[in-house]
């Protein structure tokens, strides 16, 4: 909350992003949390940082024209970006839903939806160039002969672009620039950022959940590398796209490079949600799934097990699963009192599939999983045998 103090304080900002990026941590936190108390102190100043983005919507295209340029290290922010609004887009939503936990009347609600349907509508009409299958940097010449990683990731991760299709094209495109040391950042000339590396290995995932290898090949190849180079640590803020301990947000200047940057350990949440597959609903699934999801990434992962858990205010949660020739098996243990949703992945319509001992239909496979809704909480077992 350290951004809300000092936003509050200096009443304003430097940047768009970084405002954004507050009132996110805040959402999620009070959707995975419930510590409605602690979103009632801050609300005010959340709503306020809020409604200062107001006045630098575009009022003809509805998207965020950012004038505040400070962010991860890229250059050129600003501007009616790709990136800025495929992230007040999410901002927008999340909001919506953070109002109903707090118990706010739930004035600007209607609002924020609006406002985040038609940055939706203008970011895929404008900036989404077909022929390239992948996102323009923003709506100037100049930003339309750049295709950023951090708009494109962002436009996966948080659901702004307009079909399942359009998603998979965009991380494989990704995917294709993938180099020797990691996937580039084109909007940072020469870099590779262990943080938008992080959200396009959350990217991938979510855009073929049924197929775990973009994902892991992307890990396999950037982070290998970043333990083996940089004393075994994978904190760096930030290298060269030739490997280099330079960055080129600090030119000449490589012994100012974070070697403790939180942000580049995005992996570490990826494999527990998505190749082991167990997370905790509010922030990121359809409500209709519940508030927990188990839906591992088994195919394409190239691994013969996976395990974790975590705790939260709920309880402990934890799953895993193995391969073992032709037999997929694993098990879940959530909090009680919690209906979620288990996705089986399946090979083929036939296999043998089973929870808990009894027999689950695959006629109704879609995307290589069987849906298994409305499991109540507690201990769960599953086994397929293709």
């Amino acid at each position: 909350m350290v951004w809300i103090l000092v936003a509050d304080r200096l009443q304003g900002y430097v940047s768009d992003t970084y405002n954004l990026w507050t009132i996110v941590g805040y959402a999620e936190y009070i959707l995975l949390s419930g510590d409605v108390a602690f979103g009632k102190q801050y609300w005010d100043r959340i709503i306020r940082s809020l409604h200062a983005t107001y006045s630098y919507v575009d009022p003809i295209t509805g998207l965020f024209n950012g004038t505040r340029g400070a962010d991860w290290g890229r250059i050129g922010q600003g501007g009616e970006n790709t990136a800025l609004n495929a992230l007040y887009f999410h901002t927008l939503n999340l909001m919506a839903r953070v109002t109903k936990s707090i118990g706010s009347d739930g004035g600007d609600v209607a609002k924020w939806l609006s406002m985040a349907a038609r940055i939706k509508s203008s970011v895929n009409d404008l900036l989404y160039d077909e022929k390239a299958g992948l996102f323009f940097d923003n709506t100037t010449s100049a930003g339309r002969s750049l295709y950023p990683q951090d708009g494109n990731v962002a436009a996966i991760r948080f659901n702004l672009t307009q079909s399942a299709t359009q998603a998979v094209t965009i991380a494989n495109n990704l995917s294709n620039r993938l180099a020797k040391f990691g996937a580039p950042a084109p909007e940072l000339p020469g870099a590779i950022s262990p943080f938008m590396g992080s959200l396009e290995v959350d990217a991938q995932f979510l855009a073929t959940p049924g197929d775990a290898s973009r994902a892991l090949n992307l890990i396999r190849t950037q982070w290998k590398y970043m333990m083996q180079t940089f004393s075994n640590s994978t904190f760096i803020e930030g290298y060269g796209s030739d490997g280099s301990l330079t960055y080129p947000f600090y030119p000449g200047g490589s012994t100012f490079i974070s070697h403790a940057h939180v942000w580049s350990t995005g992996p570490t949440y990826s494999l527990l949600n998505r190749l082991v597959g167990l997370r905790v609903n509010p922030v990121e699934i359809d409500s209709a799934d519940g508030a927990w999801v188990f839906q591992p990434s088994v195919q394409g992962s190239a691994v013969s097990f996976a395990d974790g858990g975590f705790k939260t205010f709920l309880g402990s949660w934890s799953a895993g699963w193995k391969v073992d020739g032709r037999r997929l098996s694993g098990s879940i243990d959530v909090p009680s009192g919690l209906l979620g949703t288990i996705y089986i992945p399946v090979s083929k319509v036939g296999s043998s599939v089973k929870v808990d001992g009894k027999k689950v239909r695959t006629s109704n496979m879609s995307g290589g999983f069987i849906r298994v809704p409305n499991v109540a909480g507690g201990k769960h077992t599953f086994e397929v045998r293709n």
